[in-house]
């Protein structure tokens, strides 16, 4: 996935105009890491972990081998607050809803393009105290603006892999009861994006990072 002009202004700031990200486990990969059946490469869990080399990266562990992946744990949730998207980087799964609110006391719109393709997802007002649901039917990054107010920016990142998340303001990340086996690792922090295959053996997997992924 390329990764968009947004998001590297994201990863520089720290966030999207909106309030700081939390790491990992909180901005959604505890959700989206309930434990799954054992892999055909193993039969334990893992716990990996690492540094990526900017905060806020998004980060992102492929399974090479086909698993049984978990369902979603929770509805991923874009906000709308004080003229802010929260968060300001989204992690979505591929092919389950995603609900938008509007917080603020006044009107607003969401216009979400594939930052790639630039396709047009959709543009939808939400009044205040209402809700949209949408949802993303192939991975990629998804640039989200409010025509309203053209200030208000942010990512929505739309995985397959259930093991997806954002790293903390020291680019720290952990990813909870991932089953054993070979992964991609993917990170997207600045405008090139690290892609490394490791080995996930339990109880830890801790991943030693540098600039080249390595």
């Amino acid at each position: 996935m390329k990764l968009p002009l947004v998001l590297v202004a994201c990863v520089l700031a720290g966030a999207c105009g909106s309030r700081k990200e939390p790491g990992v486990e909180d901005a959604g990969a505890r959700a989206l890491s309930a434990p799954a059946p054992p892999s055909a490469a193993g039969s334990g869990y893992a716990t990996v972990t690492g540094r990526a080399p900017a905060p806020s990266a998004v980060v992102i562990l492929t399974p090479q081998l086909e698993l049984a992946e978990p369902a979603q744990g929770g509805t991923a949730i874009l906000d709308q607050n004080n003229q802010m998207f929260l968060p300001g980087i989204l992690i979505a799964r591929t092919g389950q809803p995603v609900t938008f609110a509007n917080s603020d006391p006044e009107l607003h719109n969401l216009n979400v393009r594939n930052s790639e393709t630039k396709e047009q997802s959709f543009n939808v007002a939400i009044p205040t105290g209402a809700t949209y649901a949408y949802t993303f039917k192939r991975d990629g990054f998804y640039d989200v603006r409010c025509d309203i107010h053209p200030a208000m920016s942010a990512v929505i990142v739309a995985s397959t892999s259930p093991y997806a998340g954002v790293a903390d303001e020291q680019g720290s990340f952990v990813f909870n009861d991932v089953p054993e086996g070979t992964y991609t690792l993917h990170i997207y922090a600045g405008s090139n994006p690290m892609t490394k295959s490791i080995l996930v053996r339990s109880p830890t997997t801790t991943l030693m990072l540098d600039g080249d992924g390595s």
